[in-house]
């Protein structure tokens, strides 16, 4: 009889733990991983100007974590995909550990192929392995690691 009590006592407990915790999912399907950006080029196929293509784009969930390999310095955006579209925003650099501070402008981005502060591309290509964004300006292509 005692058994049977803390059985039912712990399958209480248990079935309260589990109600409690919900899981999120990301529905970024392939978006989601870790990319390398081989190259920022003009719309008109011409290497653009001033902008490093050795950068790093990790996704996960609704943030993206922009880092170049030469580096330390990181930026991170909100970011919204919605159809064939990928709309970035919030841009905050890294300062310290567990430290950001939101941009109050876009210069320190231009070099990384973000245009503005609230940047949007239009997705050409996106598969398990490669990716392809145009913005306004230029078309960033990219190779999932």
């Amino acid at each position: 009889m005692k058994t049977t009590l803390y059985f039912i006592l712990l399958l209480f407990f248990c079935s309260i733990g589990l109600q409690s915790c919900s899981v999120e999912t990301s529905d970024n399907g392939y978006l989601d991983g870790f990319w390398y950006a081989e190259s920022i080029d003009s719309l008109s196929g011409v290497k653009a100007e001033g902008v490093y293509d050795d950068c790093y784009w990790k996704v996960q969930f609704k943030l993206l974590s922009i880092r170049r390999s030469t580096t330390l310095e990181e930026y991170f955006f909100r970011f919204e995909k919605t159809g064939d579209s990928l709309i970035l925003s919030q841009p905050h650099k890294a300062i310290s550990q567990g430290v950001d501070s939101l941009l109050p402008d876009n210069q320190e981005l231009l070099p990384l192929g973000i245009q503005s502060l609230e940047e949007r591309f239009h997705i050409v290509k996106l598969s398990s392995s490669r990716m392809i964004l145009d913005s306004p300006k230029l078309r960033l292509r990219f190779r999932k690691l």
